[in-house]
């Protein structure tokens, strides 16, 4: 992304620890801000994360996204790239639901899905990894698959106290919002659990 443009989009999102401005002005609460392992620009690279040693920036794994969000609009159920952890944070705005499907019952919900859209998964096979579906979670729940439903709401007072989501891989997961809202997801890649869980998903 170029400066002008996070610049502009600087209100909105973490500060950036290399653009923060170096003047003696600068507040306290910005360099804290700046350089808190919170800062889901500084969260994908801190030395516990893989992808510290990658020096190549990622979009949307290590270099955050910024999603800004409608009445009813949704995110499509999804498994993180590469298994990953994903870190949401809702900055501002109404709240939204994340609907998660346990990673016992991943396999489950693939097959009910596949089983009620044939014509879709035939046309398609890895349509899950599009990032384009939509299934009412309670037609998944009639089918067995267990979902679970927390709250993301935004507390504006303190960055800290506002909500971090976090998804575990390889969770399966959509989300459903309630109005608008500005939210902000990276990626986490933690040793030694994610690359053996991992390497067990992508041999089998």
């Amino acid at each position: 992304m170029q400066l002008s443009s996070y610049v502009c989009f600087a209100q909105f999102a973490f500060p950036h620890p290399i653009l923060l401005p170096t003047h003696s002005g600068k507040s306290l609460t910005q360099q804290e801000y700046a350089t808190s392992g919170w800062n889901l620009n500084v969260m994908p690279v801190l030395d516990q994360s893989v992808l510290c040693h990658i020096n190549a920036d990622i979009s949307g794994m290590k270099v955050p996204w910024l999603y800004v969000g409608m009445v009813f609009s949704a995110f499509c159920w999804h498994i993180e790239d590469h298994w990953s952890y994903s870190i949401n944070y809702l900055h501002w705005g109404e709240p939204k639901t994340w609907y998660g499907v346990p990673s016992l019952a991943a396999e489950h919900l693939e097959e009910v899905m596949k089983r009620l859209t044939p014509e879709l998964f035939d046309s398609q096979p890895d349509l899950l990894h599009q990032l384009v579906t939509l299934m009412n979670p309670n037609t998944l729940m009639s089918h067995g698959v267990p979902v679970v439903t927390p709250l993301s709401q935004c507390r504006p007072t303190v960055y800290y106290m506002s909500d971090h989501t976090c998804i575990r891989m390889p969770v399966m997961n959509s989300c459903w919002k309630y109005g608008m809202n500005d939210n902000e997801p990276a990626n986490v890649y933690s040793p030694p659990t994610q690359a053996t869980e991992g390497g067990e998903k992508l041999a089998a």
